[in-house]
């Protein structure tokens, strides 16, 4: 795609980068969403929506660049700021999903839902950023995998 087939649907870069903001949040929330229609337990929602964030990061290798980009993160307080309104909206999800499990008995109840959501994130982006920067020899999804088994074992109530 040439930049003036872009700047034909968007005003601005300004625009565009806001765009790809919008773009992931509604992957996010479309996401927590599926996966909460498609599966009954807590830790089964959980398990998928780790699934579907590998598959979204390597599916659209470009969106880790943008979202951490100085466009993003540096001079624009105002995308800046809604970046991370983007993410505390997932972590509040995720963190739902983690206090549903304490509820049915299948998470620990001495587990905070705000920090158990944070590590949850945790699984990824580094290993997103390292499966970019080794340009894909970094197996995201082997990581994601066996963190995962160690992150169910760390939550699950004995």
């Amino acid at each position: 795609m040439v930049p003036s087939a872009l700047y034909r649907h968007y005003p601005s870069k300004d625009a565009i980068l806001d765009a790809v903001l919008e773009l992931v949040r509604e992957r996010l929330v479309d996401h927590v969403e599926k996966v909460c229609r498609e599966h009954f337990s807590a830790l089964s929602r959980l398990d998928a929506l780790l699934a579907r964030h590998v598959e979204l990061i390597t599916a659209h290798q470009a969106i880790p660049r943008i979202l951490f980009s100085e466009e993003i993160v540096g001079d624009a307080p105002g995308r800046r700021a809604r970046l991370a309104e983007v993410i505390q909206e997932h972590v509040m999800r995720v963190a739902a999903l983690v206090a549903e499990g304490q509820e049915n008995g299948e998470i620990r109840r001495d587990v905070k839902p705000e920090a158990a959501a944070l590590m949850f994130l945790g699984i990824v982006q580094p290993a997103a950023i390292l499966w970019h920067a080794s340009e894909g020899r970094f197996d995201l999804i082997q990581h994601a995998r066996a963190a995962w088994s160690l992150y169910r074992e760390c939550l699950c109530a004995k």
